[in-house]
């Protein structure tokens, strides 16, 4: 049978708290403060626990359940994922199939004759 000593460690890590200081080095977040505000107040962004009157924080946990949620809304580059080059190895390729089919689509004209 466990013990509360037993459970402390896994207690301890969801109940942790995040400052905002904390969310950009810790969980990647570097969004600014009036960033997080919009987000906050538009449902997109767990709220913050108000600690004083002048400091908040956000449980870890619940900043964990929203990057895993951000990161399953992804969609693979197959499926016109977000609005970046493709990987380089992939975006090489893709230049070098155009310029083929460039050069092939030239060599079908006849040249123009003068006159």
């Amino acid at each position: 049978m466990k013990t509360l000593d037993d459970h402390l460690p896994e207690r301890r890590q969801q109940l942790r708290m995040l400052d905002f200081v904390e969310l950009k080095p810790l969980k990647g977040v570097g969004y600014s403060r009036d960033h997080l505000r919009r987000l906050v107040r538009n449902g997109t962004f767990p709220p913050p626990i108000q600690l004083s009157d002048s400091r908040i924080a956000w449980l870890e946990s619940e900043i964990d359940a929203w990057i895993m949620a951000k990161a399953a809304q992804r969609r693979p580059w197959t499926e016109g994922g977000p609005r970046m080059r493709q990987p380089p190895a992939q975006d090489r390729a893709a230049r070098q199939a155009r310029k083929k089919a460039k050069a092939a689509d030239g060599a079908d004209k006849p040249e123009a004759q003068p006159g």
